[in-house]
């Protein structure tokens, strides 16, 4: 599991620093610019924030899997092999979505370039 930087430690004020004085002269003295701000926290969180939404939609995905097999069960119970296509065919398709919900949320929700700007 990625943490969040020691913002605080020695390897991250030279980060900082590094970021800062490519932007001398852009801003007022003792002002940060937004892009060196915006650009250390996406760079600090975007990592964290993708493990994040994974891990959320593949326990929903794993909760969702379950209480469709729930269904199948119930009323397949005496047909088998209708039940097994059944739960096969549930599984398939909440992997498939699993995987095209987390791209779509990574790619155009939370790490979306425009997005960044507000952090």
């Amino acid at each position: 599991n990625t943490r969040a930087p020691d913002f605080f430690s020695s390897e991250y004020r030279k980060i900082v620093e590094e970021r800062v004085s490519e932007s001398r002269g852009v801003t007022l003295p003792n002002f940060q610019s937004p892009a060196v701000f915006n650009s250390l926290l996406h760079s600090s969180f975007k990592k964290m924030l993708e493990e994040e939404v994974e891990t959320t939609i593949r326990k929903v995905s794993e909760c969702l899997l379950r209480l469709l097999e729930d269904v199948a069960e119930l009323y397949f119970d005496k047909r088998p092999n209708l039940l097994a296509a059944v739960k096969r065919e549930c599984r398939e398709f909440v992997l498939r979505r699993q995987r095209d919900r987390a791209r779509t949320t990574l790619t155009e929700g939370i790490l979306k370039p425009e997005l960044t700007e507000v952090l």
